[in-house]
């Protein structure tokens, strides 16, 4: 064995490998997450930590690009091929960790561990809901996720681990799939990075200008229909002292999908944005008075994470994983997804509780503790070692 592998103290060095769709984007949650294992452990004295994505900012020894980065089946063979030489040039005290979890149906005939991430239950839920997915999403998207549970399933009854990034997402994958094991499958929540989102005593100038008569409500997130926009725009006529913000989305996506509420009286007061740099969402979220996520389903929910560590009061759908972020009154009010009354009501009391809230309460603040980039990266290096090959 190479020196490169041996530990400071000359036993063999676990290597891992991430292997992720997504790593030059760091708009994204994949990426963000894929960054913030790439900062933890590429120092680590006992993990050798490479990456395999599609494409990389720039050239790094431990950074492998697959070369392929447009979608379909040669996208994910192409990361599996760059994954697999990976390993036989590493040898058997390695590790892979791949960041979606239907790409470790092929990962496995490499006969090294795999752990696998589900980030979402919209596979385990996609027989159960045909009728309102293929609604939702049309025929193509249906059959993508079809075959995604197929591999999904294969591969959480025969890899190491299974990780969820939320209780409710685990209950899901239990439920779908029936490992043989249930210790198999494991919750490990995703991180925020706490400091980034902390309201700073001089606040950064609005990057959306914000009206001065009226209380901004802020949006962000590129699905939509799935996080209830259009529930919130229907809400927005019960609430005329507002205007609400939208970061992650251009307004002809929404008019398209609802034309509807284009010629609603709340639409009016809507400002689209697009997608934005992380930097700007965090300025937008110092200069709003309540975030709001009406979702319809969602396996955590980080957005609102990052409003809560901003000091926003939230209301958010009880769906999913939220209602394991928002144990606490503090957090803000948990509705009913697609009822516009009660949002414009939690709305109401929110913009009310926002008064004298600079920050984050105490009980947030300790919420927000279990969701750090800390606590993620010392649960995942746990998994990492006691599934090392000896």
């Amino acid at each position: 064995m190479t020196d490169s592998l041996l530990a400071p103290h000359g036993t063999p060095q676990l290597s891992v490998i991430f292997v992720t769709t997504v790593f030059k984007d760091v708009r994204t949650g994949p990426a963000v997450y894929a960054r913030y294992l790439w900062d933890a452990f590429r120092d680590d004295p006992e993990i050798e930590f490479h990456v395999v994505a599609p494409e990389f900012p720039e050239a790094h020894p431990r950074w492998h690009a697959s070369g392929c980065v447009s979608g379909g089946f040669g996208f994910y063979r192409a990361l599996c091929r760059a994954a697999g030489e990976l390993v036989r040039q590493l040898g058997s005290h390695t590790l892979l960790h791949t960041n979606n979890c239907h790409t470790g149906a092929s990962l496995l005939a490499l006969g090294v561990p795999v752990i696998g991430q589900i980030n979402d239950y919209e596979n385990t839920d996609v027989v159960s809901r045909i009728l309102s997915y293929l609604r939702l999403y049309g025929v193509r998207r249906c059959a993508a996720l079809l075959w995604r549970r197929r591999l999904e399933r294969f591969a959480v009854r025969r890899q190491a681990l299974t990780v969820c990034n939320s209780e409710h997402t685990r209950r899901k994958v239990l439920g779908a799939y029936h490992p043989p094991s249930h210790e198999r499958v494991i919750t490990v929540y995703k991180a925020v990075d706490l400091d980034r989102f902390r309201r700073p005593p001089t606040l950064p100038p609005d990057p959306l200008a914000r009206p001065e008569d009226r209380a901004r409500l802020l949006f962000v997130g590129a699905d939509f229909r799935r996080k209830g926009l259009d529930t919130l725009v229907d809400a927005l006529s019960l609430l005329p002292e507002t205007r609400l913000d939208v970061i992650g989305l251009d307004s002809v996506d929404f008019v398209r999908a609802y034309p509807r509420l284009a010629t609603a009286a709340g639409c009016s007061r809507v400002q689209f944005h697009g997608r934005q740099p992380p930097d700007c969402v965090c300025r937008a979220l110092w200069h709003s008075d309540v975030f709001v996520m009406p979702s319809r389903a969602e396996a955590l929910g980080v957005a609102i994470l990052e409003a809560l560590a901003a000091g926003l009061p939230v209301v958010a759908g009880r769906v999913g994983g939220i209602p394991e972020i928002m144990t606490h009154p503090d957090c803000g009010e948990l509705v009913v997804p697609g009822n516009p009354q009660a949002v414009a009501a939690a709305v109401s009391r929110g913009l009310s509780d926002r008064r004298g809230r600079p920050g984050p309460r105490p009980a947030v603040e300790a919420i927000l503790e279990r969701f750090s980039r800390k606590a993620m990266i010392e649960q995942v290096r746990r998994l990492y070692l006691s599934h090392a090959v000896r």
